[in-house]
């Protein structure tokens, strides 16, 4: 979110992105390795992550039974890229990487008492 609001920032405040979409975005990472970063980066505070994953056939044969699982089966075995290409030409902008980030949630979320 911290990246996102620096590129809105200079998206309202520079001239040249008058007119432009701009896209924000950092690495794909998929749930099971941000666990990992976790669980290797936060020791002790992280022993309660997950990290076993399931098969994405088993998702989507319990999704015959779960409806809440339906809407996650198109999106199995999928990456999303998103450019962040314009941004970092126009701005110089770049994210934080996303270990950094993963870390810093997992931080928030036990500071205020979010996470176990």
């Amino acid at each position: 979110m911290r990246d996102i609001a620096d590129l809105q920032l200079l998206a309202m405040t520079r001239p040249e992105a008058a007119g432009e979409r701009i896209a924000g975005a950092g690495r794909f990472t998929w749930l099971a390795d941000a666990a990992l970063v976790l669980r290797q980066r936060l020791g002790r505070d992280a022993a309660k992550v997950p990290t076993r994953t399931l098969p994405s056939l088993l998702v989507r044969l319990m999704s015959q039974f779960d409806p809440g699982l339906r809407s996650v089966v198109r999106e199995l075995d999928r990456t999303r890229t998103i450019s962040s290409e314009k941004a970092e030409r126009l701005f110089g902008w770049t994210p934080r990487p996303v270990e950094e980030s993963i870390v810093d949630c997992g931080r928030s979320l036990i500071a205020f008492g979010l996470a176990p």
